[in-house]
């Protein structure tokens, strides 16, 4: 009986002939992200796992398997031979309340295995049942619930938890954007979601010394860091803007000032995408929520 962490992914499944590219990506990102953690990722039949990790570790690299786009779900689970008794001794080894309500639950991807899902799941239960005589087999809401996973390698996967991932698709498999991002919460969200979507970002960000203070500067930096954790990078373009701003003020009407210094920031971000090679610009505006975010402006 060996402790593994089972990673499951979602909306790849989807994806056709060109499937094995969004995989490759993801397990780059799944790589990445685990990099400071001594471990062995291992893939299998649509089934990706760590193993030979350290017990400690296991939380941490849990939280950050979580922040990888692409991971539908998570699991701590042990890996055993596909013998029925052997499952069955490591199910019961999974039941952590023994006064409370269970189901077992049973994948059967591996057709060769001598027993169908439904009445092994029984055969597992009375297993449970024999050891611990105070729980009660609850079927629909049951207070906890053991995942029995037979796969075609021989192998079968049992797991009491599944953690919900951040889904979306791979970082990398959508292109690359430029994130204009500043102070507030707005850019960062939209960042956020778009590394989600599978969008490479680079961060661009616009200081008006001594209009703007350096804190402000080091805000964007720390949100830079921040958003690492999802988007898988951290790059940041800052651009002296001081010297645009003070021009707009001496030489156009007050009233143009926000719309003129917004055309300006774009245009600045249009030639640097273009220079990195990036699709889209994301704002992070939202109509309406504040006056200078109008239609028209």
């Amino acid at each position: 009986m060996k402790k593994v962490i089972l990673i499951r992914y979602g909306e790849i499944y989807l994806k056709g002939n060109n499937r094995y590219y969004f995989e490759s990506m993801l397990i780059r990102n799944i790589k990445s992200a685990v990099s400071s953690f001594e471990c062995e990722f291992k893939q299998s039949q649509s089934r990706y796992t760590l193993e030979n990790y350290d017990p400690s570790d296991e939380k941490k690299i849990i939280k950050a398997l979580k922040c990888v786009a692409g991971i539908h779900s998570i699991s701590p689970a042990f890996v055993v031979e596909s013998d029925r008794k052997v499952i069955a001794d490591t199910a019961v080894s999974l039941i952590k309340d023994k006064n409370s309500t269970f189901r077992v639950t049973v994948n059967r991807a591996d057709k060769k295995f001598p027993v169908n899902s439904t009445p092994f799941a029984a055969e597992v239960g009375g297993v449970i049942l024999q050891n611990y005589p105070s729980l009660t087999v609850k079927l629909n809401g049951a207070d906890q619930e053991i995942f029995v996973d037979i796969r075609e390698n021989g192998k079968t996967y049992l797991y009491a938890e599944i953690i919900p991932g951040q889904n979306g698709m791979p970082i990398g498999t959508s292109g690359k954007g430029i994130v204009l991002l500043s102070g507030g919460i707005d850019s960062p969200v939209a960042a956020y979601r778009m590394a989600k979507r599978g969008m490479d970002l680079t961060y661009l960000h616009f200081h008006s010394f001594p209009y703007t203070s350096l804190q402000a500067k080091e805000k964007v930096v720390s949100l830079a860091k921040i958003l690492k954790k999802y988007a898988l990078t951290d790059k940041l373009i800052v651009v002296p803007f001081t010297e645009i701003q003070q021009a707009i003020h001496e030489n156009c009407p007050a009233e143009f000032m926000i719309t003129i210094m917004r055309r300006f920031m774009m245009r600045i971000a249009e030639r640097i995408a273009k220079n990195k090679g990036c699709g889209a610009i994301i704002t992070g505006e939202s109509l309406g929520q504040v006056a200078s975010q109008t239609m028209e402006s």
